[in-house]
């Protein structure tokens, strides 16, 4: 929740906390009428940002873990739905912070490489994806925290390819629409620094 603000600060645009892949992709002309409810393009906004869980590409865990997430489709849908739904909400101005989910239980190597695949495909979406270890809560609290020690080496593939994405659309983000709040030669040291990192990723 932190990081979303940080965005939506950094981003100087208006902020929704959640939602949801699925619904929107079941009812896309909400989409519209909620950037226009809340004025998305304005002489003061140019984006929604709005926080959402991807989770992981690999329909199979999708199955195991979050059918209810993808309803009302089928979890074998779940790769194409994230993917139609950045087409959609880039298309009405809004921008999602992403998160994904590392070591889910029972993760394997195919599974990791799905969301790599997942990341890959949307890498042309105006986005935000950020990884997160699998903490156990809710059904899954029994299960053990993922930690580090337990990365494959395809995890630090996913972390590499979401830094690449994230480098990519922050320069962007931040030059089209810098910042009222941040004067012009801290958005110039923002873009140096995205490029250097970018240069040295």
């Amino acid at each position: 929740m932190k990081l979303f603000y940080e965005v939506k600060k950094l981003t100087d645009n208006i902020g929704i906390s959640h939602f949801n892949y699925a619904s929107f992709m079941a009812k896309p002309e909400l989409v519209k009428k909620l950037s226009e409810l809340l004025e998305a393009v304005s002489k003061k906004y140019q984006y929604i940002i709005g926080q959402v869980g991807i989770e992981t590409g690999s329909t199979r865990l999708v199955k195991k873990y979050m059918k209810g997430k993808v309803k009302p489709f089928k979890p074998d849908e779940w790769p194409e739905i994230i993917t139609e739904s950045h087409k959609l909400i880039n298309d009405n101005h809004w921008i999602p912070v992403n998160t994904l989910i590392m070591g889910l239980p029972s993760e394997k190597v195919e599974d990791i490489n799905k969301t790599i695949e997942l990341v890959y495909n949307i890498s042309e979406y105006k986005s935000f994806i950020v990884p997160l270890y699998f903490v156990p809560i809710g059904n899954l609290k029994d299960k053990s925290f993922f930690r580090t020690k337990d990365n494959f080496s395809e995890h630090w593939k996913l972390l590499s390819v979401c830094i690449r994405h994230m480098l990519k659309w922050s320069y962007k983000i931040v030059e089209e629409n810098p910042p009222s709040e941040i004067s012009p030669w801290k958005i110039w040291s923002i873009k140096k620094i995205i490029k250097y990192m970018g240069k040295r990723r």
